[in-house]
């Protein structure tokens, strides 16, 4: 028989036993495995995903930091790989995250790029949530494996006896699988710098898009067995570097004690300047537009403006994706450029396909991953409406919701949408400016679009019911009661295009309960509520109440505030302080905030009645309206009030009447003849921390008290001050209210004695 025609005649050192076959050639022993014809290294390709090496041919242009972008970012992450960073020197892991489409993947491709080219990386892993082969955990220390045995003799025979040893390890656990393909391969006696023979040492494993493993639970177990290894075992000085959003069972493996001085973070935040990194690169693609597009001839001179490119670069939030993407779109080699940005730029309606559908199909990605959407819609939808910077827990009182579950809602949010209780941090914040667009265009959305009227209707109608059934009499309500009122008088027109879609919701809202709560109540917040829903919410209850379509329903809702006044009245006039303060109403036909001439008087304690001041900071709050300081209109509650006291028709017995402007007119003048601080030039502050300005204005309050007087009925104590016109210092200081006042109080005398 000739030689050559079987080939196993002429193997030496060759042993068949059973089905399996062993070959011993040039020293290294090959096993194939019993009915398979395969050995062990067969067995670990087909195990493999090539798809995720950092230069397969499957990931067709991966994204790359441009240049002269993310310089300090990729600069500290070499310094770690090659211990050149002092800070960081120690941890043999990095996990690099930030928000969705920081550019992340761009950093670590540049990463491996750069590594590879000098030696420097071991293996890697990319992840991708569309592609089956690098989407599953299963993959991952198989083909970091197979990498590490093509860069390290040393290893691969280990590797390749561990897999003849155990064919089935690759359905092993992920922890056991680390162990197999990259500890134990490792094991060998290595310095921490050099190889046995000198050589450098890779040391760098590229583990990027941890979170578009698809299954969660074991994005956290390929953490733990990295995690394990490097705790438990002896490895030689590897660096890992993991990207990945900060997804919440990621951070919560991250934020583990078992790592103390193994991990350092690089946070893709605005610490590392991305706006301006983003301009760059921007400016660098439109040049590179300008110079190869097929349609280059018909772009406009100085395209794009440089005011476009801010826009651009501010709209993207810091995050490369926005940016990537409109080059990608304004690139098309089958338009013209120009009318491509103008498309992006609302300046021209798109055609066919919309420039952002690439960052639509990420954020319709994140949104699909969380479980309450419709709470988590409704909550973004506030945040939308209303500019609210107010702890997290406020928004949850508001919405009936129990501690901590907004942020339980968002935590699969968080690389579009910031929530923290951290004091320093903005409590809700999102990272992406685009993403309100998308949300609110439904063509985009779909069904996570929102449409503003229904939800501000929804949030407007949860505010009434805020109001209605938590007590104003809880302090720890009563910010969450502040900013229902808001909500309700900034959108309710949003809301609503006619009241009696509420009107169930508003008849609700009992203003007598609110008021017995409210006098009852001892804390200082909940004191500043009561002159809020006075000054500015009662008002403007009123006024949408009188509309005329209301006119039968809401009259029998308005007595029970009228009945509320009442209530209140008895209480003032029978104290004169008190009844100054409501005559000060009927003062003047023209009569505003900011002529509160009371508002000047050093205190009411001046005027003998601290006392006298707690009860109305528990009733009508006369004491705090004040010159508006914001959008509201305190005016209102005073035209308000006024209305009612000088209609007899509606105040009956509580009418401001000459009785009582005459008990009015002798406290002032009490004040002016006798008070040593109402002759004093020196207008000084007084008792502070007070709801109104402490200082006394003599010749201010001449023309208060000369309009009491002339109102005034006859009453002899009043008729005894004006005789006694003890008005001399008042003379010296300006004759001219000398005059007034004592003109007035002539006239009264004149009219009392006839």
């Amino acid at each position: 028989m000739d030689p050559r025609s079987s080939s196993m005649l002429t193997i030496t050192g060759s042993v068949i036993s059973g089905g399996t076959f062993t070959q011993v050639n040039d020293n290294r022993q090959t096993i194939q495995l019993q009915g398979t014809g395969k050995n062990g290294f067969d067995l670990l390709k087909e195990a493999v995903s090539p798809n995720a090496f950092h230069n397969s041919n499957a990931r067709l242009d991966p994204p790359r930091c441009h240049e002269n972008t993310r310089v300090e970012v990729i600069s500290r992450i070499l310094d770690w790989v090659s211990r050149e960073d002092l800070e960081s020197s120690n941890p043999q892991i990095m996990w690099l995250h930030g928000a969705a489409g920081a550019g992340k993947s761009a950093i670590s491709q540049t990463i491996a790029d750069r590594c590879s080219s000098d030696g420097q990386l071991l293996a890697s892993f990319f992840f991708g949530g569309s592609d089956s082969s690098r989407n599953q955990a299963k993959f991952i220390f198989s083909t970091i494996g197979y990498q590490i045995a093509l860069a390290l003799p040393e290893a691969r025979d280990k590797l390749i006896e561990t897999i003849e040893r155990d064919p089935l390890v690759f359905s092993r656990s992920l922890s056991t699988q680390f162990e197999s393909f990259i500890i134990d391969p490792l094991s060998i006696q290595i310095s921490d710098t050099e190889f046995p023979n000198g050589t450098s040492f890779p040391r760098l494993i590229v583990i990027d898009a941890l979170d578009e493993c698809l299954e969660r639970r074991s994005q956290s177990d390929i953490l733990e067995a990295i995690f394990r290894g490097i705790r438990d075992r002896h490895l030689p000085p590897l660096r890992f570097l993991i990207s990945s959003r900060s997804e919440h069972e990621i951070s919560i493996k991250f934020s583990s004690p078992n790592l103390a001085g193994n991990l350092t973070e690089l946070v893709l935040d605005e610490t590392y300047f991305p706006e301006r990194d983003i301009e760059f690169y921007l400016e660098a693609k439109f040049k590179e537009i300008t110079e190869t597009h097929p349609f280059r001839r018909y772009i406009p001179l100085h395209w794009p403006t440089r005011d476009n490119i801010k826009y651009l670069a501010r709209k993207s939030s810091g995050q490369f994706i926005y940016a990537s993407t409109v080059i990608k779109y304004g690139g098309s080699s089958r338009h013209r450029p120009h009318h491509r940005l103008e498309v992006i730029l609302n300046i021209r309606p798109p055609q066919g396909d919309h420039p952002l559908s690439e960052l639509d199909t990420l954020y319709k990605h994140i949104f699909s991953s969380a479980i309450e959407v419709n709470q988590i819609l409704l909550i973004v939808s506030f945040y939308l409406l209303e500019n609210f910077a107010g702890p997290i827990e406020v928004v949850e009182d508001l919405f009936f919701l129990e501690r901590g579950d907004i942020e339980i809602f968002f935590c699969d949010l968080s690389s579009i949408i910031s929530v923290s209780q951290d004091e320093a941090k903005e409590p809700f914040r999102f990272l992406h400016e685009s993403l309100h667009d998308f949300l609110l265009d439904k063509s985009r959305s779909g069904q996570f679009h929102i449409d503003m009227k229904s939800k501000c209707n929804e949030i407007i109608r949860k505010c009434f019911k805020f109001l209605s059934f938590k007590p104003f009499s809880d302090a720890s309500f009563a910010r969450a009661h502040r900013l229902a009122m808001t909500l309700i008088m900034r959108h309710f027109s949003m809301a609503f295009s006619d009241v009696f879609e509420i009107w169930d919701d508003i008849v609700s809202l009992s203003l007598s309960r609110i008021y017995v709560e409210l006098k009852n109540t001892h804390s200082k917040a909940t004191l500043s509520l009561i002159s809020e829903f006075n000054i500015k919410f009662l008002p403007w209850l009123v006024e949408l109440l009188q509309n005329e379509k209301l006119k039968d329903v809401s009259f029998a809702y308005l007595r029970t505030y009228e009945d509320v006044l009442r209530q209140h009245l008895d209480v003032y006039y029978a104290s004169p302080y008190l009844t100054y303060l409501v005559a000060c109403i009927g003062y003047s036909a023209t009569f505003t905030a900011r002529d509160w001439l009371f508002r000047r008087f050093q205190s009411v304690n001046e005027l003998g009645a601290l006392v006298q001041s707690d009860i109305d900071n528990r009733r009508l709050t006369l004491l705090y309206v004040n010159a508006p300081e914001d959008d509201s209109d305190p005016d209102g509650y005073l035209k308000l009030l006024r209305e009612f006291l000088l209609d007899s028709s509606m105040s009956g017995a509580y009418t401001l009447t000459g009785e009582r402007y005459a008990t009015a007119a002798v406290l002032l003048l009490y004040y002016i003849c006798d008070n040593h601080r109402a002759l004093c030039s020196v207008v000084e502050t007084y008792i502070p921390n007070l709801p109104w300005l402490h200082v006394f204005d003599p010749l201010g309050a001449v023309d208060q008290a000369a309009f009491f007087v002339s109102q005034a009925d006859k009453s002899d104590a009043l008729i005894s001050l004006c005789r006694r016109g003890n008005f001399g210092t008042l003379a010296r200081m300006s004759y001219p209210y000398y005059k007034k006042l004592w003109g007035a109080t002539n006239e009264y005398l004149n009219k009392v004695d006839t």
